[in-house]
């Protein structure tokens, strides 16, 4: 990701997700970046295995708050990860509505963290209905890599910012 152009980086996530879903066993992954006031989690990339696939719906915009016994645990900076129903806490009350409601999934979710900040998730969803006990040191690679993709985002954003300005004080200095 440090030398992709700028306008292959979005292409560049969704394949990074594809071939590690593949790898872990997932059927959908997803990045969400966490609004400034960490009130907001916006999903910025996915990949699903069957883009037919209308299940399960992840809106765009999700308040972190929705989730409370998740968004409490990666606030922690740590791994949330629901391999069968019974690895539901029952603390994990809203998180057992929406499984009612969605239908079982299992889920592995990593942090993203910058500057000893949450910025974002890193998840990844299984099989409807299948259990999936996850390693728990894929936590471990995948929390690198949601750092390595998390970088590669600022980078395409913050050269998009340069370029404007660059073009900016061009225009208006002659």
């Amino acid at each position: 990701f440090i030398n992709m152009p700028d306008k292959e980086v979005d292409s560049g996530i969704e394949n990074a997700l594809e071939e590690i879903s593949e790898f872990i066993g997932a059927k959908r992954a997803g990045i969400f970046l966490m609004s400034d006031d960490q009130e907001l989690a916006s999903l910025t990339h996915q990949w699903i295995a069957d883009p037919t696939y209308t299940g399960m719906g992840l809106e765009k915009d999700i308040p972190f708050s929705t989730f409370a016994y998740s968004a409490s645990v990666l606030s922690r900076f740590e791994d949330y990860s629901v391999g069968k129903p019974s690895d539901l806490p029952k603390k994990a009350v809203s998180e057992k509505k929406w499984y009612e409601n969605q239908g079982f999934h299992p889920i592995f979710v990593v942090p993203i963290i910058s500057e000893n900040t949450l910025v974002g998730i890193l998840g990844f969803i299984g099989e409807h209905k299948s259990e999936i006990t996850w390693p728990e040191h894929y936590g471990n690679l995948l929390r690198y890599i949601a750092i390595i993709l998390f970088n590669a985002i600022r980078r395409r954003e913050i050269s998009s910012k340069l370029r404007l300005a660059q073009f900016t004080l061009e225009r208006y200095s002659d």
